[in-house]
């Protein structure tokens, strides 16, 4: 994941030389997100280890959005426990 917010890290700058304005409110803000939200062609396990081979096949909107309004997603964070009990 950081190898790709740093390809997008460089589009963003790129976007701004050339034209003076911003992707959106979060342009190049580094933004972290929980492992259960799904990002394409990543594993997405929720914590659950009889998950641990699922691999997402699309991005959840959040990361759309997040993406949309500029922002760097470069890494997932892990889940509190409590986060178990939802599923």
């Amino acid at each position: 994941m950081a190898e790709d917010a740093l390809k997008q890290a460089r589009g963003l700058d790129e976007h701004f030389r050339k034209t003076g304005s911003i992707v959106g409110a979060l342009h190049g803000v580094p933004i972290s997100v929980k492992e259960m939200v799904s990002f394409k062609d990543h594993v997405t396990h929720t914590g659950f280890v009889g998950w641990t081979d699922r691999v997402s096949p699309v991005d959840a909107v959040m990361v759309n959005v997040l993406r949309r309004a500029g922002a760097l997603l470069f890494v997932r964070t892990n889940l509190p426990q409590t986060c178990m009990v939802c599923y």
